[in-house]
């Protein structure tokens, strides 16, 4: 799911938070899954989609099964959001060297990923092919999306997603 076509095609920290943003998410995630009843439904926020896949995680009936963290910036997640507050299944994934932040003071991703995800969340660190290549992500000297990877990415997450009952 990409931005709602009345935000444009970039999307605020804060407009995700918004309630109309969090309702027109979650009614195509219904909609998903009325047409896909018997499928396995996980929803991925990467980077800052990770706002708004914390906004779904906390509704009284999630509309997926279960959430994927990928290289979220934890540092702008809502409400003091943290993973104890999440009414479904979820799985963290970083790069290891994602070093994009916030500001120039903030540790980076994957550290603060780590951190959060303890050794209670499941976490997926992915090696970089790309180490010391010029980053994606504005903010960050090492990659931060899903460069030459996305095999990695898409083979923790189904692996993740068949464990779960």
């Amino acid at each position: 799911i990409d931005v709602p076509e009345n935000y444009g095609t970039a999307i605020s920290r804060e407009a995700r938070q918004d309630t109309r943003y969090v309702d027109a998410i979650t009614h195509a995630l219904r909609r998903m899954r009325e047409e896909f009843p018997k499928a396995r439904h996980i929803l991925v926020g990467h980077g800052n989609g990770g706002i708004s896949a914390a906004m779904q995680s906390v509704l009284e009936k999630p509309p997926v099964d279960a959430i994927a963290f990928s290289a979220p910036d934890i540092s702008a997640f809502p409400m003091r959001w943290g993973p104890d507050q999440a009414r479904l299944p979820i799985k963290f994934i970083v790069h290891e060297d994602d070093h994009c932040g916030a500001s120039p003071r903030s540790l980076g991703i994957s550290t603060r990923t780590q951190h959060m995800a303890g050794r209670k969340y499941p976490l997926t660190v992915i090696k970089s092919p790309s180490l010391g290549a010029k980053s994606e992500c504005f903010m960050s000297p090492a990659p931060h999306f899903f460069t030459n990877n996305q095999h990695d990415y898409a083979t923790a997450i189904m692996r993740w997603a068949a464990a779960l009952k």
